[in-house]
């Protein structure tokens, strides 16, 4: 009797073990539906979002023109400011939606693309220090644009306690000046950034120089055209004032070819910077044959619409010449006996 009940007991439990366990730990019994997993929440998404742009390997960052080294090829973040005031750290998954929006905050400078790239290997570009340094300086927003249309926008102290960063101490012995939009400054202290696919062609480097005027001694009278229009006008300024040591007539005769060859090169007259008006010194304005350097340099500049342009403003102004020059590196003075030919 007592196997009888055993063995009862046993086919109880063996048919209907999951109803029982479901009883016991609320499991439920295999031939039921599981239920969907849980939706997140508006906050859990935005979370997520924030927690994966932080963890990305490579971003690119806009940078400011106003700031940018574009002799070295450095620059730091091109800092916004939108209409309320709040200023914005921009990041793009893309080298080129950042470089479509950098051109378009006026960052074009002689063709030059002013992005950077944040990489999780580099000690000091990286989104990590960039963020920090960012929310250290007070930056309150951070706007992401991603490859598909992705737009995320959040504050930056948000984002910065989402991921468990804090914020990196200003050193007062390095801070500087960074331009927000067009008018405000804030001190800063990021870390010069690449600017990527950077080159300058306008530095000439002194084994070029020296190159250069060997060419210059050696080349034959009825070559001498062409020898200058072979030139970049950065080599032809620089060559003048190795010339002008020995011979002020010879230098003369260079300069004449030099000015007569600038017809097919975009030209900008330099802009003082406190007043406004045209840039002289000395009684020659300054001519750019590049407006990369307007930033560095002693004035801004302005295009001109060709020598002509040029010769009006010499003569209205009465000036004595004009000083041809890339804005930072060499400069050659042009007197109106060279400029002015012809009777002009």
């Amino acid at each position: 009797m007592q196997k009888s009940s055993q063995a009862g007991a046993y086919q109880y439990i063996k048919e209907n073990r999951m109803s029982i366990l479901s009883k016991i730990f609320g499991n439920k019994p295999s031939d039921e539906t599981a239920q969907e997993p849980r939706k997140l929440s508006a906050q859990e998404k935005s979370e997520g979002a924030a927690r994966a742009i932080y963890a990305k390997d490579k971003v690119y960052v806009p940078l400011s023109a106003m700031q940018a080294d574009v002799s070295e090829g450095t620059g730091i973040p091109y800092i916004g400011r939108l209409k309320d005031g709040r200023t914005v750290l921009y990041l793009f998954e893309t080298y080129e939606a950042a470089r479509t929006f950098s051109d378009g905050q006026d960052g074009a400078l002689d063709g030059i693309g002013l992005v950077g790239a944040l990489d999780k290997a580099d000690q000091f570009n990286n989104l990590n220090n960039v963020l920090r340094v960012a929310h250290s300086l007070g930056i309150q927003l951070m706007e992401y644009r991603g490859q598909d249309g992705e737009h995320f926008e959040c504050a930056l102290s948000w984002l910065m306690r989402v991921n468990g960063a804090g914020s990196m101490a200003a050193s007062r012995e390095k801070m500087d000046a960074l331009s927000i939009g067009t008018d405000a400054k804030l001190p800063l202290q990021f870390h010069p950034i690449a600017i990527v696919g950077f080159s300058n062609p306008y530095k000439v480097t002194p084994a070029r120089a020296e190159e250069l005027f060997k060419q210059f001694t050696n080349v034959e009278d009825d070559e001498l055209l062409d020898f200058f229009a072979g030139n970049t006008p950065q080599e032809n300024v620089l060559l003048i004032g190795l010339v002008e040591k020995y011979s002020a007539d010879l230098a003369k005769s260079v300069k004449y070819i030099v000015w007569n060859q600038l017809a097919e090169q975009p030209l900008f007259v330099g802009i003082s910077r406190k007043e406004g008006g045209l840039y002289a010194r000395d009684g020659y304005l300054y001519l750019f044959y590049t407006d990369r350097f307007q930033h560095m340099g002693p004035a801004g500049c302005h295009p001109v619409s060709g020598k002509e342009a040029v010769l009006d403003l010499v003569r209205r102004h009465e000036l004595k010449g004009i000083a041809l020059t890339d804005g930072l590196h060499n400069m050659a003075r042009f007197e109106n006996d060279v400029i002015f030919q012809d009777g002009e």
